[in-house]
């Protein structure tokens, strides 16, 4: 894939889907919400939004927890700064402590409260939704999506996932594309703290996704010898990724 994968032309592939469908709809004006994590998947997409509509019409939103550190804050903040987009803090602790009391969930950990926690996300992105006329952009990515490392109706909320056919691996090579490149308003809007920091869901105390997946050059062409070349599971074994 790599032989194949150009970073400029997947970019621009990724900027004219975006741009084309959010335009067909209503009068071509229409606004955007980006939940944005401190974390490169939301930056790519957030940057893809304001390089297809423009600042004005996208809008970031954090959304932290308890587990949310302050970096991620800092992060999300000046990457909305540099974008030159709005940018808001609405935080989902008191709905996950409500949530937390309902189902039980205080006395563990569990992936049942790391749902709950991007299902408030979604909801919170919903309620603007339906508040302020805008749409949500999902920020997942294909290796994500491909193993199910996303939440449904959490962080699969959106009218429309831009990166959705983009591996992680990728995505860092996107961002580097980007911060490179001088053919956009916006110049080298994505911090390299975002680019190098561990990739996290922070759904849970210092959460890693290398907790739950193998690291992502690793995954990735796992998943691209079985979606892509439809090699057996003896066949990828054969090649030794580890």
């Amino acid at each position: 894939v790599d032989e194949v994968f150009i970073p400029s032309e997947t970019y621009n592939a990724c900027l004219l889907g975006l741009r084309e469908f959010i335009n067909s709809i209503g009068d071509g004006q229409q606004h955007v919400v980006i939940g944005l994590s401190g974390g490169i998947d939301s930056a790519l997409a957030a940057t893809l939004a304001v390089d297809a509509f423009g600042s004005d019409r996208v809008h970031g939103v954090l959304m932290p927890s308890k587990y949310t550190s302050d970096e991620s804050n800092i992060l999300a903040e000046k990457l909305a700064s540099n974008l030159g987009i709005s940018c808001e803090s609405i935080s989902i602790e008191k709905l996950h402590a409500t949530a937390s009391d309902i189902f039980d969930l205080n006395s563990k950990e569990s992936i049942v409260s790391e749902n709950i926690q991007s299902r408030l996300r979604g909801l919170t992105l919903m309620m603007l939704s339906n508040s302020r006329g805008w749409l949500p952009i999902a920020t997942g990515n294909k290796s994500e999506i491909a193993v199910g490392y996303c939440t449904l109706y959490g962080d699969t909320v959106g009218a429309f996932a831009p990166i959705k056919d983009v591996y992680k691996t990728q995505v860092f090579q996107l961002c580097d594309f980007r911060n490179s490149s001088s053919d956009f308003l916006v110049v080298s809007p994505i911090l390299d703290d975002i680019i190098n920091r561990p990739p996290t869901a922070e759904l849970r105390e210092n959460q890693k996704d290398s907790d739950s997946l193998p690291e992502y050059d690793v995954l990735d062409p796992i998943i691209i010898a079985f979606v892509e070349e439809e090699k057996s599971q003896e066949e990828i074994v054969a090649l030794g990724y580890s």
